[in-house]
């Protein structure tokens, strides 16, 4: 069950199934700021609406039978600025548990998923964008195409507002209703699909967006990660089952990949089943790795660790660097995770893959010491 009742106490809700969404919304200087937020099936049912408040965080319950699927479409509106649009895939997988009390002697129990931070435009007729294309190894591509749909996270079979071709330098500056938008790389016939959120501003020099578009490789898993226009030594992390799943000799356990320790198996000519490709400690990105085999059992991790400011306990830095994940998983439409603004952490781990089916968990920490594997 996709969005499962855990405990009732004393009634339950009309449908046995119940979500406690919730979100946080921003401006373009990171603040949060009241809005009005929709919620919506892809079919554009609205099924329930909040109000963010005046530090832009909001919640609200949305009830099992009013979904289509697991896809949830999200409409945010303030004063002053574009309309922010966002497609959420609703795979529930958290420890976190929201505590309801709808009436007297009721209390229920329910899953709760708490959604990327949604960062509004300030209104304007057109912002400006750039876009670097590269290569997992931070080749730059030129000629690569490139389709653009307005939103965050937009679906390939939403219609393209514009297709662009990216110059001999891999660039591509575009002019666009500000905001967030997606972008999208076609296979080709050496490389594979791609997919990556670029936001467009009038009134903020954002610098140059890294999107990443990998080889054309027959893996289980690859993954990149980009940052913004201020050089941060952001490292990329995966922990993963140990071959034999999580049982017997052969297989407790996991094993970290990062920076540090960028193969899997160490010391062997045997070929990796994990390996980092490439590692920036003073750019712009992009690190990237590739994850050769699919674990037997077991959760595979992507982790992101803000390196230049381990001990700092109210730094918004990995916020700030606009960093974003780009994750490939065999068989799947490649997906991408955006840091949340405004965030007090030097860990954010986006996201965990489980019998293939991927979470976005959204989670954020502070102490976090890179060579610890159990915090990843």
């Amino acid at each position: 069950m996709l969005l499962a009742l855990l405990i009732a106490c004393s009634d339950t809700p009309p449908d046995g199934f119940v979500l406690v969404v919730s979100g946080r919304v921003v401006d373009e200087a990171d603040e949060g700021r009241a809005a009005t937020v929709t919620l919506g099936t892809v079919d554009g049912e609205v099924i329930a609406t909040s109000q963010a408040d005046a530090a832009g965080d909001w919640s609200t319950v949305i009830y099992g039978d009013t979904l289509l699927g697991n896809e949830l479409v999200a409409l945010y509106d303030a004063p002053g600025a574009t309309q922010g649009w966002a497609r959420y895939v609703l795979n529930v997988r958290s420890p976190t548990i929201a505590t309801l009390d709808p009436g007297p002697w009721q209390t229920w129990e329910a899953s709760e998923r708490h959604l990327p931070a949604m960062q509004l435009a300030d209104e304007a007729d057109e912002g400006v964008a750039t876009i670097r294309v590269v290569g997992l190894d931070g080749a730059r591509l030129p000629g690569q195409v490139l389709e653009l749909r307005r939103g965050w996270n937009a679906a390939n079979t939403d219609p393209a507002q514009q297709e662009l071709v990216a110059d001999d330098d891999g660039e591509v500056t575009f002019r666009a209703t500000p905001g967030w938008w997606t972008a999208r790389a076609p296979a080709t016939a050496t490389t594979g699909e791609a997919r990556f959120g670029v936001f467009v501003s009038a009134s903020t020099d954002l610098g140059t967006l890294d999107g990443v578009v990998p080889p054309l490789e027959d893996r289980w898993l690859t993954a990149a990660l980009t940052w913004g226009p201020h050089p941060l030594d952001l490292d990329l992390h995966l922990t993963s089952p140990l071959a034999g799943g999580q049982s017997g000799e052969a297989g407790e356990g996991t094993y970290h990949l990062w920076a540090d320790d960028p193969r899997h198996p160490e010391n062997t000519t045997a070929a990796a089943e994990a390996e980092m490709l490439r590692t920036d400690n003073d750019g712009e990105g992009p690190e990237s790795l590739f994850g050769v085999s699919r674990p037997d059992d077991g959760d595979t991790r992507l982790s992101v660790l803000d390196n230049d400011n381990l001990s700092d306990s109210a730094t918004t830095q990995l916020a700030h660097g606009r960093a974003q994940l780009q994750a490939w998983i065999k068989g799947q439409e490649p997906a991408y995770f955006t840091v949340s603004p405004g965030e007090v952490a030097t860990l954010w781990r986006p996201v965990e893959i489980h019998d293939d089916i991927v979470y976005e968990v959204e989670d954020y920490a502070l102490g976090v010491q890179p060579d610890d594997k159990s915090a990843f």
